[in-house]
């Protein structure tokens, strides 16, 4: 019980000293409905999330990497606007980065980023699917190896570090191969299975511009057993997607 106060305390002064943890990926990732079995008391400052049957109770709100309003993508093929989706992902002009606030329960959102990727859809998604070496680039990323692989889906452990290392929160789950196609949008979703934490939700969206480019969006939604303000969880899924897809297409441009 000493042991665990003065983690705990340890965390409390990293949160004050350092504004905001890091407690989101920007893993990958990538959400599909996701829960533990055994979730174990709920984080007393932080709803728990709502059930996949049910719909937010209002829209996304997004905004580009600088804060403003997303700007509607027009002009050059690298910037066409998608065609009317369900979905309505916020598309970025040029090299910016848009960052969206996704309804999940109460008040708190999942953190959604999208940004486009000057390579082919093949080139994209064989990156995001190389699980085995997201800790040589996505942020947060402590451990990461495929457990186990099936035509449709792929086991994967995940160990991303929080609070300056203080935390680690470990993660199990299984993410398709084979991306379903929603509203023109190839999904590579998440389900949780078991870790340290009380949900983790992750999706990968793509879809094609034209043969050289790729817009790619980072989905994610983490929740931990640690009572920490809401706001601050929220705006950690925000900073987790927004940097998770930008490593992501870092990589995948790389010569």
């Amino acid at each position: 019980m000493l042991r665990a106060g003065s983690t705990m305390a340890r965390a409390a002064h990293e949160i004050a000293s350092r504004g905001h943890a890091l407690l989101a990926l920007g893993l990958a990732l990538v959400g599909c409905s996701a829960g533990s079995a055994n979730p174990g008391p709920q984080p007393p400052m932080a709803a728990r999330p709502r059930s996949s049957d049910e719909a937010p109770s209002e829209p996304a709100q997004s905004a580009t990497s600088s804060g403003k309003s997303a700007p509607s993508a027009t002009g050059s093929a690298a910037a066409a606007p998608a065609p009317a989706s369900t979905l309505a992902l916020a598309l970025p002009e040029g090299r910016d980065t848009t960052s969206e606030r996704v309804p999940e329960e109460a008040d708190l959102v999942r953190g959604r980023s999208t940004v486009r990727v000057d390579a082919p859809l093949a080139a994209v998604r064989a990156k995001v699917l190389d699980f085995n070496h997201y800790t040589e680039f996505m942020p947060f990323y402590r451990s990461a190896r495929v457990l186990d692989r099936t035509a449709e889906r792929t086991k994967v452990f995940m160990q991303v570090a929080a609070l300056g290392g203080l935390v680690k929160m470990d993660a199990q789950m299984w993410f398709t191969n084979t991306g379903a196609i929603v509203d023109g949008w190839e999904e590579h979703a998440s389900t949780f299975e078991s870790g340290n934490v009380v949900v983790f939700k992750a999706i990968w969206r793509l879809r094609k511009i034209d043969d050289n480019h790729t817009w790619l969006s980072l989905e994610i939604f983490l929740l931990p057993k640690l009572p920490l303000p809401t706001e601050l969880l929220n705006d950690e899924n925000i900073l987790g997607a927004q940097r998770g897809v930008n490593a992501m297409r870092a990589r995948v441009e790389a010569p």
